[in-house]
């Protein structure tokens, strides 16, 4: 940025005070700038003393090193301020002097720079100024910020150069951005702050309180699972409602009685209920053990059709020749 300050000044000392400028980015890196900048003089005839052609300048620029933090202001001094036309270079182009823009400086103070040679041309095709309205939703952050910032110092009616008319009408769109911002802030932190939770006030009977406890010991199931089913969900059990009891007599608690010693009926366990994947392997088995039904008829009536020619046919005993008669009465003699 030093650099680009250097050159900016060295054009205004060569041409005419510059009223805006155009600084852009590279498409590639972020933190870097491309090769070219485009000036808009202050006074419209200066663009006149260019020739059509273009003309080259010579401008000495400082040499800043990489440091945390980036530049300061420090490597800005002299840099910032504009600079009028010098009457006295020499306009010989290239081979014309070089251009000083850095205040002298000696010892330690006096910085390294290097020389650099400018193309100044026309541009190809009128362009605008694409920050000539600050109030756009690519500035709103940046405006409330810069607002905020208030800049370097608090400027004081003893200034001798007090703000000027722009910086005051600027400042004065910002501040209420920054307004708007802050009344939508203090808008929704009530929202995101969490809201306490409020335990209900409740009134437990003494009566209620141990039936219903009488009540939970009797549903609670026995922990056994089955090893296929490790995921099942009992089913409660509907209880009867306890009754009160009626107050004892001393007499009748010292007698014991059947009715006192009759057992309290058990809650059955419930059927585990079954998960939609064992519901679904359970009913394959189910179809599995049973045959289709077509299967099935046609296995009764070979089954049946079987027996009849059995019952039909007699058994091979029986079925024998004259002949073989003939050799069982007689013998055989051979």
């Amino acid at each position: 940025m030093s650099e680009f300050f250097a050159m900016l000044r060295g054009v205004e000392k060569r041409f005419g005070t510059v009223r805006d400028f155009r600084l852009v980015r590279d498409a590639d890196v972020s933190t870097a700038y491309q090769s070219f900048f485009m000036v808009e003089f202050a006074d419209d005839a200066t663009v006149d003393q260019i020739p059509a052609k273009g003309t080259n300048l010579k401008v000495e620029i400082p040499i800043i090193r990489n440091k945390p933090g980036g530049i300061g202001l420090t490597d800005l001094n002299g840099l910032l301020q504009q600079q009028e036309r010098d009457w006295t270079l020499d306009t010989s182009g290239l081979y014309g002097a070089t251009v000083p823009v850095l205040p002298p400086a000696d010892g330690e103070e006096k910085l390294q720079t290097r020389i650099v040679e400018l193309v100044v041309q026309h541009a190809k095709k009128e362009t605008r100024n694409l920050y000539e309205r600050p109030l756009t939703r690519y500035h709103m952050s940046f405006g409330a910020a810069f607002y905020r910032w208030g800049g370097f110092y608090q400027p004081s009616s003893s200034d001798d150069k007090p703000v000027p008319p722009r910086m005051e009408w600027v400042l004065s769109r910002w501040k209420e951005r920054a307004q708007e911002d802050e009344q939508r802030r203090e808008r929704q932190q009530p929202r995101l702050q969490p809201q306490p939770m409020e335990a209900p006030d409740v009134a437990v009977d003494a009566h209620e309180a141990e039936t219903s406890v009488a009540q939970e010991a009797a549903h609670v199931q026995p922990a056994e699972t089955s090893a296929l089913q490790p995921e099942t969900h009992a089913e409660q059990v509907p209880q009867r409602r306890l009754e009160p009891l009626a107050p004892v007599e001393a007499d009748h608690l010292a007698t014991p009685s059947l009715e006192a010693t009759e057992p309290v009926p058990k809650s059955t366990p419930a059927t585990p209920r079954l998960s939609r994947k064992q519901k679904i392997l359970a009913l394959a088995r189910e179809h599995a053990r049973t045959p289709p039904p077509d299967a099935a008829k046609r296995d009764e009536e070979e089954e049946a059709r079987r027996r009849e020619e059995e019952a039909r046919e007699p058994p091979d005993a029986e079925v024998s020749t004259m002949r073989e008669r003939l050799l069982k009465l007689m013998g055989r003699w051979s």
